[in-house]
């Protein structure tokens, strides 16, 4: 027999670590000390905040596709099992993460490991994403032909 969870429940907690994660990307950019700089030296000092702003921006718009894509698929499903929620578990923390190699490559960008280290990480969030969402497709949503139009009508697809 498989426990079941409340998905509201579910869904709320999973939003806040989303949200926490958004949040703890803006942290790492630090504001200048430009109490004593002229004009052009405020300008280059801002220019330097430019790789830490772009990393920002990128890793943002990554949680939030994933936060757009994780809302679309638990809206068809009404429970999540133990499974579900072990592997949802797996992916927060994975999204949890993504602000540590986000500060780095914001750093270190022009170093290789460190560019790869960021793709890597965001590479198994999406491993992982992918594993959770074949799962609930094929254990909630295979094989009940309203789900699944519902399902592609959202714009996700059953096969890749």
């Amino acid at each position: 027999m498989k426990s079941f969870m409340s998905l509201n429940r579910f869904e709320a907690f999973s939003d806040r670590v989303f949200a926490i994660a958004m949040t703890l990307l803006v942290i790492e950019i630090k504001v200048p000390d430009l109490s004593e700089a002229t004009a052009s030296t405020a300008i280059n000092t801002l220019i330097h905040t430019v790789p830490h702003i772009l990393s920002y921006i990128t890793s943002f718009l990554v949680i939030g596709v994933l936060w757009l894509n994780h809302n679309a698929l638990f809206h068809l499903l009404k429970r999540v099992d133990r499974t579900v929620l072990t592997i949802n578990l797996v992916l927060l923390m994975c999204i949890a993460f993504i602000p540590f190699p986000t500060a780095a490559i914001g750093e270190y960008g022009s170093l290789q490991p460190i560019v790869m280290f960021y793709g890597l990480t965001l590479s198994l969030t999406g491993i992982v994403y992918n594993v959770l969402l074949f799962y609930a497709v094929r254990q909630y949503l295979w094989g009940h032909q309203r789900s699944r139009s519902a399902f592609h009508l959202s714009g996700f697809s059953l096969e890749y």
